[in-house]
This record gives C-alpha cells, structure tokens and sequence, in this order.
C-alpha cells in the first residue's frame, strides 16, 4: 500500500495524516479486508496447484530443461573479460563466432 502524501498546514507544520482503520465517519478511513468477502477461484487452492506443479514436473520439465541446454550451449558463448582490453574482448568474440 502506498504511504498516504504528507500534508502541511498553514505553518508548515506537518498534519497527521495517519491511515484511520477505527472510525468509517473519519477523512482517512481504511475498509478492513475480510478473506471470506474476497472473490475466489477454484485456481488458487493449495490442491490445484500441487497438482499443476506435479503435472509439470513429470511431463513438462524434462523438455524444458532439454531445450534450455541445448539453447545454451549454441547460442551463448562465455569470455572471461576480466583484465582484457575491449579490443581484446571484441576479437575474442569474433573468433568464437
């Protein structure tokens, strides 16, 4: 939640402008939050979502992390650049390329 603006008065002294959770009649008043007013999916139970993490670990994850190697190992080159010139960076990676 974003911290409410600082609000000076007339002698440039800071007026309290702290969030009221008490009084609803209040300038500042904040509705509390009750869980069972909130809207709810069948998506965001503890169980649907075990059994989507298990789904794509058995089924998924191996294609995945196959496809990210392979990925990995021809399309990126690594240059340890530490104490090289940018000349010498620049040549390093052309001869890789």
């Amino acid at each position: 939640m974003k911290p409410p603006p600082v609000i000076l008065d007339d002698e440039g002294e800071i007026v309290d402008n702290k969030p009221n959770y008490e009084d609803p009649e209040g300038e500042n008043y904040i509705k509390p939050l009750y869980e069972e007013k909130m809207a709810k999916r069948a998506e965001d139970s503890e169980q649907f979502i075990n059994d989507e993490l298990q789904h794509f670990n058995q089924n998924e994850r191996a294609a995945l992390d196959d496809m990210l190697v392979r990925l990995y190992n021809h399309q990126f080159f690594k240059i340890d650049a530490a104490g090289l010139t940018p000349q010498e960076v620049l040549n390093t990676a052309s001869w890789r390329v």
